[in-house]
């Protein structure tokens, strides 16, 4: 079965809702490790804009899903700084040999630093999320191959409510519906 079917398979598993937590503080243990490695790994390939940081422990696909990111985020002249505040791994489930899925609550709090020296940082956030993610097995190692966000959240700054989620002209910091 190809990576991208295993992946959404697992999608499938956890929908079901035949996943359950506590399946085995080994695997709970591994499945931390796998979330772990990749935000760390994440959190660096920002900060240097380079890709190549996540290459280890991500899938080529979305490997190159993060290539054309970062690379958009320095034709803008931006860099994104991020830092993990915490990480909570609520159920992690192997439905078949080579694929884990990870379900995890994280914060996160990230802002844009202008490249150019003296320009001001850009708005500094602060995210809490719900994610599923579906690593594979590829030559012993966890590789992220697909992470689907459940819910994402702004905690800071307070009111914030991105664009997408406002009444047409409305302030994206207004208290609107």
């Amino acid at each position: 079965m190809k990576a991208r079917a295993r992946g959404w398979l697992v999608v499938a598993v956890f929908l079901a809702g035949s996943v359950t937590a506590g399946c085995g503080s080994d695997l709970n243990a591994e499945g931390e490790r796998a979330v772990r490695t990749y935000c760390e790994a994440l959190v660096v390939a920002y900060r240097t804009s380079d890709a190549n940081a996540v290459q280890p422990v991500a899938t080529e696909k979305e490997w190159r899903k993060l290539f054309t990111l970062i690379d958009l985020k320095r034709a803008a002249g931006l860099v994104l700084e991020s830092e993990l505040e915490s990480l909570a791994v609520t159920a992690v489930e192997q439905p078949g040999p080579g694929v884990m899925a990870v379900m995890a609550t994280e914060r996160w709090r990230y802002f844009d630093r202008p490249i150019e020296l003296g320009t001001p940082p850009g708005t500094e956030f602060v995210v809490e999320m719900d994610l599923m993610y579906s690593f594979v097995d590829e030559d012993g190692v966890w590789k992220m191959d697909q992470a689907t966000t459940h819910r994402h959240e702004y905690i800071e700054p307070e009111g914030y409510r991105p664009i997408e989620h406002q009444p047409h002209g409305t302030d994206s910091r207004s208290e609107g519906p």
